[in-house]
């Protein structure tokens, strides 16, 4: 089967990934009273305590620091996510791999599933604090739609690179976890690019983490996008695109071979 075949036939059968993925989502927090309240609480806890940590230094804009943190913390947390933790789909679920003949890109699209699932509770999270801090949103916040499109098909396109890497070699999953630490702190999320100067918001505009975050959070804080940021996400989602293509097409038949070893 080609590549183009995988992909196409993977698409088709939602009702495998699409089921799957929430079913994925939804079971980590089985046999627990919350249930699926925690997918709420934990974001929830976390931009309440960032908040009262950190807004007070904002003086007057403590509202939007807070709407601040909240969109930036969800973008970031799906965009490392499809980096390293579901970037791993393919050894994940290397069990399925090598027992069912299912198209390869299903896997992709399983986790992805699951990671927008996380992704939209953590938004619903990020909107309660807009409605509750009584944050008008402009009409230019319909461009964080466009802005959310264009992550959901970056972080499928960067999952199935970084999938066939790891799959392949195993060191380089390690290498991810440690590098994605760094960028934590290297990404404008409790912290913003125009209150730096220098090296810092050198190493923050060149850093595509923080344009991916910036075309989602921008637009709910009444701001427009900079064409940097749209010309950084768009370049870096049609590379992944193309390469993470090429290589699943040129090794998609050596991924249960490279699984179960």
């Amino acid at each position: 089967m080609s590549a183009f075949s995988d992909v196409s036939n993977a698409l088709r059968q939602p009702n495998i990934w699409f089921v799957l993925g929430v079913q994925d989502y939804r079971f980590q927090f089985g046999r627990t009273a919350a249930g699926l309240l925690w997918a709420f609480i934990q974001p929830a806890l976390w931009i309440t305590a960032i908040g009262f940590f950190f807004a007070p230094f904002m003086g007057n804009d403590s509202g939007a620091y807070i709407i601040h943190v909240a969109f930036g913390l969800a973008m970031f947390t799906f965009m490392s996510g499809a980096i390293s933790e579901y970037g791993l789909c393919f050894m994940t679920h290397k069990t399925i791999i090598q027992n069912f003949s299912l198209p390869m890109f299903i896997h992709v699209l399983r986790d992805a599933t699951r990671n927008t699932c996380r992704l939209a509770t953590e938004l619903t999270v990020a909107f309660a604090a807009v409605i509750f801090l009584r944050h008008s949103l402009e009409p230019v916040a319909l461009l964080a739609v466009f802005g959310l499109a264009v992550n959901i098909i970056a972080a499928v396109a960067i999952s199935l690179g970084v999938s066939m890497l790891t799959v392949r070699w195993r060191d380089i999953q390690f290498a991810i976890r440690a590098v994605m630490r760094l960028m934590f702190f290297m990404t404008p999320i409790l912290w913003s690019v125009d209150q730096t100067s220098g090296a810092r918001a050198t190493v923050a505009n060149i850093n595509p983490l923080t344009h991916f975050i910036e075309i989602v959070r921008q637009p709910i804080l009444g701001e427009v996008p900079t064409m940097l940021s749209y010309g950084v996400t768009s370049s870096v989602t049609l590379a992944a695109i193309i390469g993470s293509y090429v290589v699943f097409g040129l090794r998609k038949n050596n991924i249960a071979l490279w699984a179960q070893t």
